[in-house]
């Protein structure tokens, strides 16, 4: 059941990829875009396996700066998540994005974007998850900048409230690579317990500041 399950997440995120890379071409748009949700969907199962049968796959957590993914219970409930929306999503958007000004472009990132976020879940080493914490900050970036046609204002507008977001982001997200990198260096990764009190309130400093950024939390919600 445990090969199953990882069979099934790895083909949902390679159709996941797949779709991303057809709909960078514009006639290929809406193939694309449905070839991300069947993909999605395949994820979904996955983790609805993992989290309902409690089942885990790949990598178990750990402090070497080695790449390892995996799955357990808990990160189907993320993957999950990121399934029932993101499949409705790319379905939506078959239609939705053949108007925009970037149809392509959209439609690749509309692909890279869950992609990011199913890495920061999945992620079982500090390498993974730092390149994917960062990608799922500048994809939507990149993005938003893409779908902000309409007139200079607009554009303006929409480049203001990017900086902003990327500045407050970035600035918060050096606490993701404290807490991250700490966390490493002390084993902890691995093994919760070797992180002394002092290396314990930094993380806990820094995790609250980074993904209270994120959160929006007050008062780092401006972005």
């Amino acid at each position: 059941m445990t090969n199953g399950l990882a069979i099934v997440l790895v083909a949902g995120i390679v159709a996941l990829a797949a779709g991303a890379a057809v709909a960078s071409r514009r006639p290929l748009l809406s193939a694309g875009l449905l070839i991300q949700a069947a993909g999605l969907v395949a994820v979904g199962v996955a983790g609805g396996v993992a989290l309902l049968g409690g089942r885990s796959a790949g990598s178990g957590f750990s402090s070497a700066l080695e790449p390892a993914v995996g799955v357990d219970p808990l990160s189907g409930l993320f993957l999950l998540m990121i399934a029932l929306v993101g499949a409705p999503a790319a379905v939506y958007a078959t239609a939705y994005l053949a108007r925009s000004s970037h149809p392509r472009s959209l439609g690749a990132l509309t692909g890279l974007f869950p992609l990011a976020l199913i890495g920061v879940v999945t992620a079982r080493d500090a390498t993974v998850f730092l390149g994917c914490w960062e990608l799922m900050t500048l994809i939507p970036a990149a993005a938003i900048l893409m779908a902000s046609g309409g007139g200079p204002d607009r554009g303006e507008a929409a480049r203001r409230a990017v900086f902003e977001y990327l500045a407050i982001t970035h600035i918060g997200g050096v606490g993701v690579w404290v807490a991250v990198l700490v966390l490493a260096s002390q084993g902890a990764l691995g093994d919760p317990a070797a992180l002394g009190g002092g290396a314990q309130a930094l993380v806990a400093v820094a995790g609250i500041v980074v993904f209270g950024t994120k959160a929006g939390l007050v008062p780092l919600h401006a972005w």
